[in-house]
């Protein structure tokens, strides 16, 4: 199988005392696939586009979150000796990449793409067969009541977005765009705790105790 992996820059934040569990748990995945690419994000660094001069655009303040995220995702590449030895910047060094190697690390790409967008455009890319969304919440849950939804369609997903920020640095769960790339190509799309010990791996082997979304046909 092809994976697609959106990691969540709190995730790496929280973990990155320690990066020796996350990085043996994407190892593991890493065994379970054909073509793995790992999208990172900005995490702690976030603070400096909140540094950002009051009268700086959005663009301006993504293009300060982009540098965050690759600087996030050369830390990590750096555990791992089979991975492309570059971060690509943009979809068609992407493309380059996985024509040479089948491992592949990176961040964000341009203004007004969520490293959420850019693994889902990676994920259509390599043809995946799912995408896992790896935050700090266990899963998708309910706008009131919190309860958590185990398994949904993404019309279902796309109603309990409803409402969140998608100003940068901020998105709440996963970027609208995200979830339309992710449905047009039927691609599953699993979201974990990764703070929680082996849910990353457990997403690919289906204990995990996250949620799950996909198409209704599937």
């Amino acid at each position: 199988m092809n994976i697609a992996i959106a990691l969540g820059g709190s995730v790496l934040s929280k973990n990155i005392e320690n990066l020796d569990k996350l990085v043996e748990q994407i190892r593991k995945v890493r065994e379970e696939c054909e073509n793995l690419l790992v999208v990172v994000g900005a995490g702690e660094l976030k603070k400096y586009i909140d540094a950002c001069s009051e009268n700086a655009s959005n663009a301006e303040k993504d293009s300060v979150g982009i540098r965050a995220t690759r600087l996030s995702a050369s830390v990590l590449k750096s555990y791992f000796d089979d991975v492309f030895p570059t971060i690509p910047s943009c979809s068609e060094e992407l493309r380059d990449a996985f024509s040479r190697s089948d491992f592949v690390v990176m961040g964000g790409t341009e203004p007004g793409h969520s490293t959420d967008g850019v693994a889902a455009v990676g994920a259509e890319l390599i043809d995946a067969d799912m995408m896992i969304d790896v935050t700090d919440v266990n899963g998708v849950f309910e706008k009131e009541g919190g309860v958590k939804i185990d398994s949904m369609d993404f019309s279902r997903l796309k109603d309990v977005m409803e409402g969140l920020s998608c100003d940068p640095g901020t998105y709440s769960l996963i970027d609208r765009s995200a979830v339309d790339i992710l449905e047009r190509s039927d691609i599953k799309l699993v979201v974990v705790d990764g703070n929680r010990p082996g849910e990353i791996y457990k997403a690919v082997k289906g204990d995990h105790s996250g949620s799950v979304v996909m198409n209704q046909d599937r």
